[in-house]
């Protein structure tokens, strides 16, 4: 006689779909995962004539199963499981297993944990993973640290079953004691160290087209240090985009000014739009 396994009730299999969902959500998967659980629910008998759990059965586009997997959540799911912060920490505990196998390097967690912390709009408990990913990619003793801090922050998601309650377990001295320093800083260092969350979150807006948000950000870092001038070509770069040229070429001429040194291509390009010369 064979035993029948163990199937999970209605709860624990909505949590087992939202578990597959999130890294869909955040394009790091192809939805599969939540193609086969559909699968399974229907080879099991489990979901009566639910059409939706019968449509992502069959579903292989990826925006397909995307928008049927968030209509069954959402059908089922209190809302505070698809919050976006929620989401975002239950994807970093994906994130860690697959960086822990090999599957994920540490140059592609930083480019998704610096998106993460702009969209978020730069929580707490996020900048310091944040700032210690971006210094391991090129200084091998920062390794220790970023992993430290990622494990910190791992291991209170894993369990955590709301925002709120990670909130309440989340320290942030414990974080400080993972600073990727460890040092006072001074010179050019101390001026790098406070500009580069400015010029990663400038180059994620820019990325996704929010060049309104770019250029505050890169205001600000001409605020803080008015003689950035990787951030003027940033932001002249994007008053480009905008087609604002006079703009463009104020920044541009500010950066020449400080020795930056402009890329041929891109003048070329700006003398074409603007009409200007510089």
């Amino acid at each position: 006689m064979i035993n029948s396994p163990i199937r999970p009730n209605k709860m624990e299999a909505i949590h087992e779909l939202l578990k597959a969902f999130i890294p869909l959500k955040y394009n790091s998967t192809k939805g599969q995962e939540c193609v086969k659980w559909a699968e399974e629910r229907l080879l099991y008998n489990e979901e009566e004539d639910d059409k939706d759990v019968i449509l992502l059965a069959g579903a292989t586009e990826e925006e397909e199963i995307k928008e049927l997997s968030l209509k069954l959540l959402e059908k089922y799911l209190d809302k505070r499981f698809l919050e976006e912060e929620y989401c975002a920490g239950k994807f970093l505990v994906r994130l860690y297993q697959w960086y822990k196998c090999g599957s994920v390097s540490i140059q592609r967690l930083d480019s998704i944990v610096s998106v993460l912390y702009v969209d978020l709009n730069y929580p707490d408990w996020l900048t310091m993973l944040s700032r210690n990913c971006e210094y391991a990619i090129d200084v091998e003793e920062f390794r220790k640290p970023f992993e430290d801090e990622f494990l910190y922050i791992y291991e209170i998601w894993k369990d955590a079953v709301s925002l709120d309650e990670f909130k309440s377990k989340y320290d942030r001295q414990v974080s400080n004691s993972h600073d990727a320093h460890g040092r006072p800083l001074k010179g050019e260092e101390l001026i790098k160290f406070i500009l580069d969350p400015f010029h990663n979150r400038g180059l994620a807006y820019e990325g996704k087209g929010q060049y309104d948000e770019a250029i505050s950000v890169y205001s600000k870092a001409l605020e803080i240090y008015p003689m950035d001038a990787w951030a003027y070509y940033r932001r002249g770069y994007t008053y480009y985009f905008k087609k604002e040229y006079d703009k463009s070429w104020d920044d541009i001429k500010k950066a020449q000014d400080l020795g930056y040194k402009i890329p041929a291509e891109f003048l070329s390009d700006l003398r074409k739009a603007s009409g200007r010369q510089k």
